[in-house]
């Protein structure tokens, strides 16, 4: 189900004033020194070292940071990947084991995922897809998946295909196989029969100018037998799908759409009904889709069966059936679906059988069969409604103000970052809906609205939608929205969504945060408000173009709850949500590091577009913390967040943060609390050996080896390590 907002919970989060569980502190902070180009931009953990890798795009490496304490990461090493390629896109670890997804210096050619150990040395490296995008272990570690993006050069000559990469590590990293998984499967697509029959078809089409529903032109080869379409099987698709152009004039007729396997018995799946006047539910040069769930066994025969039809002329034409929804956007120039598939991100479920894995330009999700090495399904994601109610955007960057309003604009979530987690046994995929174009010197898909010429039956109200304080500089597709092929556009669909959504395995849509973010941002960040993240002074300048840009997702189990962590990419910051209830997640916190009263380029800025993000448990982190990790790609750095939970009532009454220090163990002259406390240390045999007032940060230079217990006036304890 999608998001219902009510009156009250629309007026918390607007206001702010929403049930924190837990606050996040920035309390740690590697700067490269490097600004806008991709020197920090994904993360990795190794619990046992306590290192931090992160992907510097800018020098082509992995950098490794020493986080034994936190709060004073320290660069450790630098990993080269210049001898294998490019710079790398993602990495991760697990087991000891270190994997960087690297590109080649072709960006069309293929690829690498090269293997390291924790100090990285050098283990082996294998041949995935053009351009490895991101990666990760599977959950027992066995398998390392690879979303190859395949993206065309900049002229839109060469384009090559999307894949994703299985690697097999069960043997051992040295004895590392890779299975690649294409989808050539899904190229049978006919987008038009006007060119000729495909194999496996009898006829399709038809022109009627007569009172017989069985005569024609012979253009279609249509017989006494009915008007059937004969398709060929396809193996492993769950669904076919039909679609046809009819247009009629002066003609009254109905018409089912059957199916069946054996062409004798047939199936009504649906039901058209035209009336002379084109009043009725199909007018002239209208699409219609016809959806038939067959599993993998598919029909033989389609057939539009027409009866009680009268007068008039009936043209039947362009009719398509494809082996994936009309929906999934298969629309580069010259492109076969396998090249225009392009995988950005990957989870894994449960059990290691399936990858899902998202095409953001496709708007869909491929399922993966990681036991066969097929993709079973490509599903596509739909489209966002922006006209309905708790889906309001600022759409324009040129009216100098915050103005959210509903609009008569389709968005296509176009994730980026997708993450599964199991919820009361169900496996869900959770999306940042970022958006992206095709924007080449070869080919450009990009439009605004005031460039555009809009059907005035679709759009009575045309000019002034196409004012620059009203949609004319929403960015959007022009390979969407011309449904009658006649020039002008019926629709409009913008990038992306503005929001993160929970989907289920199938590619139904269970939630979506509508227009939560721009929302709270506008009541609560209005002097910023849809502000871009490499200048400090842009006000609304991102409204135009796909506004606080959700790019990274993690979704985690803390202390029994289940968390979504978003990144937003332009406005930077962390929403926080509890998804605990997937059909009604409830929004937690908002957390910016960023100081916009100073320029961009100086690192007090804070954390500049985040690129990914990491969570690293209290159980292995190494101040025993909840930390949240950001690497952010514009302002170069990889920061450190704590989560501290509130625990039981205080002296006035309210909820307290639970005290923590960190480092612990610590070995140098001074350690931190997550709060301002005052107390005292005291010894294993009771002895007060410190004491510490109205600080966070406590001289332990006096204390020798041992452990010793913290203590505040508020009756908070915690033990202590000193090495």
């Amino acid at each position: 189900m999608k998001k219902t907002t009510t009156l009250l919970s629309g007026i918390l989060l607007s206001a702010g004033l929403y049930a924190q569980s837990f606050q996040m502190s920035a309390i740690g902070t590697y700067n490269t020194g490097i600004f806008d180009d991709g020197a920090a931009e994904i993360t990795a953990y190794d619990s046992t070292t306590q290192r931090l890798f992160f992907v510097n795009a800018s020098n082509s490496s992995v950098q490794v940071l020493d986080i034994s304490n936190p709060a004073i990461p320290l660069l450790q090493n630098t990993i080269s990947l210049a001898p294998y390629g490019a710079s790398a896109n993602s990495v991760a670890f697990k087991n000891g084991i270190l994997a960087a997804a690297v590109e080649d210096t072709n960006k069309q050619a293929n690829g690498k995922v090269v293997f390291f150990d924790a100090a990285g040395l050098y283990l082996n490296d294998v041949a995935v897809g053009a351009l490895p995008d991101m990666l990760l272990f599977t959950p027992d570690g066995n398998k390392v998946i690879v979303a190859n993006e395949g993206e065309p050069n900049d002229d839109y000559t060469v384009d090559p295909e999307g894949s994703v990469s299985i690697i097999d590590i069960s043997a051992g990293v040295s004895q590392a196989t890779v299975s690649n998984v294409f989808f050539t499967s899904y190229n049978n697509v006919v987008d038009s029969l006007e060119s000729g029959m495909p194999a496996g078809w009898l006829n399709a089409g038809g022109y009627f100018n007569t009172n017989s529903a069985n005569s024609g032109n012979g253009k279609a080869g249509l017989n006494t037998t009915g008007d059937i379409i004969r398709t060929a099987k396809y193996p492993a698709v769950q669904e076919l799908t039909f679609f046809a152009k009819i247009s009629s004039a002066g003609a009254n007729w109905q018409t089912a759409i059957e199916v069946s396997q054996d062409s004798i018995s047939w199936i009504a799946i649906d039901t058209l009904v035209a009336d002379g006047n084109n009043t009725g539910d199909v007018v002239d040069s209208v699409y219609r889709k016809f959806n038939y769930n067959v599993g993998s066994n598919l029909p033989h025969y389609v057939r539009f069966n027409m009866y009680n039809r009268s007068g008039g002329s009936l043209y039947f034409d362009d009719v398509e059936v494809r082996t994936i929804s009309k929906d999934v956007r298969i629309f580069g120039p010259n492109a076969t679906v396998a090249m225009d598939l392009e995988p950005e991100y990957i989870t894994v479920d449960q059990n290691n059988a399936f990858a899902y894995v998202s095409c953001q330009e496709n708007n869909a999700f491929v399922k993966v069969d990681l036991v066969t090495a097929t993709a079973v399904e490509i599903m596509p994601l739909g489209f966002k409604d922006w006209s309905a109610a708790g889906n309001t955007l600022d759409a324009s960057d040129k009216d100098g103000a915050i103005n959210m309003r509903n609009y008569p604009v389709k968005g296509m979530y176009m994730p980026d970052a997708i993450d599964g987690h199991l919820i009361g046994n169900n496996f869900y995929i959770f999306t940042a809906n970022e958006g992206d174009s095709r924007d080449y010197d070869g080919f450009s898909e990009e439009s605004r609205v005031k460039d555009l010429l809009l059907d005035t039956i679709a759009f009575p109200n045309y000019a002034g939608l196409q004012d620059k304080d009203s949609l004319g500089r929403l960015k959007i597709t022009t390979t969407l929205g011309d449904i009658d092929n006649d020039g002008d556009y019926d629709e409009l669909y913008a990038y992306g969504a503005r929001s993160f959504s929970i989907f289920s395995t199938s590619g139904a849509l269970i939630y979506d945060s509508g227009d939560d973010f721009e929302s709270y941002i506008a009541a609560n960040h209005a002097a910023n408000f849809n502000s871009n993240n490499d200048d400090n002074d842009s006000f609304d300048k991102r409204s135009d173009d796909k506004g606080a840009e959700p790019k990274a997702i993690i979704v985690e189990e803390i202390r029994g709850k289940q968390y979504a962590f978003i990144g937003l990419e332009r406005m930077g910051g962390i929403m926080v949500y509890d998804v605990s209830n997937v059909n009604s997640p409830t929004f937690e916190q908002y957390f910016l590091n960023r100081d916009f009263s100073v320029v961009a380029t100086d690192s007090a800025a804070g954390d500049l577009g985040p690129e990914g993000l990491l969570f690293i448990p209290a159980s292995v982190s190494p101040n025993g913390l909840d930390l949240l990790v950001t690497s952010n790609g514009v302002s170069g750095n990889v920061s450190i967040y704590s989560l501290s939970f509130t625990t039981s009532l205080g002296e006035n009454g309210k909820k307290g943060v639970e005290l923590n220090v960190y480092p612990n163990p610590s070995n140098g002259n001074t350690i931190n609390m997550n709060k301002v406390a005052t107390g005292s240390i005291f010894n294993m045999i009771g002895k007060e050996v410190a004491r510490f007032n109205n600080t966070n940060t406590i001289d332990i230079s006096s204390l020798t080896e041992g452990m010793y217990i913290i203590k505040t006036q508020l009756c908070e304890s915690k033990k202590l390590i000193v090495r």
